[in-house]
């Protein structure tokens, strides 16, 4: 068999059949094909940022044993690091929990606001009802299936102005405790004082450029 044909054998290992009878013709140069990389196409990189994400789920469970959370996260370091691909998922993954976060905090002020306003509105609406059955002098409303009826509420105090209040029937609070000032202790520990129970620390942050 000419070379041509060996260097076809390799491209077709495991397919020797396709071989059978061809006798390419002489050649002082053996025949090399080289095949383009496959690309990676959006269901890899989706694949990529599914796994980090089923990972930091599953590290997210409450019934995690010691062993199974050393397995996730050695999977985890794995997703995280050693190709570019990698490198690019990791991004992605924390691009998205950034939307995420966003959406959730825009979510949670839209539901805020959808709260307050169905407060105000059943507040009015109970305010009405009892208006219109204290001026029907009405005690009981029956509808099909519910019942409204006017209870009176134990007597409570009303305060009108709290500065005539007299000083005996004052209830004074404690003040809250005092906390440390960390920009006074920063200044402290820079000079290279000693500040007792404290110390100056150096952290890192991610930065995605």
């Amino acid at each position: 068999m000419s070379t041509a044909s060996l260097a076809l054998g390799t491209l077709f290992d495991g397919a020797p059949d396709l071989l059978d009878g061809f006798e390419a013709a002489p050649a002082t140069t053996a025949l090399v094909l080289e095949m383009p990389a496959p690309k990676k196409t959006l269901r890899d990189h989706l694949e990529g940022v599914d796994l980090i994400l089923e990972t930091l789920d599953q590290l997210d469970a409450e019934d995690l044993t010691e062993a199974r959370k050393v397995e996730l996260s050695e999977d985890l370091i794995s997703a995280l690091a050693g190709t570019r691909a990698k490198v690019d998922n990791v991004h992605r993954a924390l691009a998205m929990f950034e939307g995420l976060e966003a959406a959730a905090e825009t979510e949670i002020a839209r539901l805020a606001a959808r709260v307050a306003r169905f407060a105000r509105q059943r507040e009015r609406l109970t305010d009405y009802v009892m208006a219109t059955m204290s001026a029907s002098k009405l005690t009981q409303l029956d509808g099909e299936t519910v019942t409204f009826k006017l209870r009176t509420n134990p007597v409570k105090v009303a305060i009108d102005d709290p500065d005539l209040i007299p000083q005996n029937l004052l209830r004074f609070k404690a003040p809250p405790p005092p906390e440390p000032n960390k920009d006074a202790i920063k200044s402290e520990l820079k000079c290279g004082r000693e500040v007792p129970g404290a110390r100056l620390i150096q952290t890192q942050r991610l930065e995605r450029k």
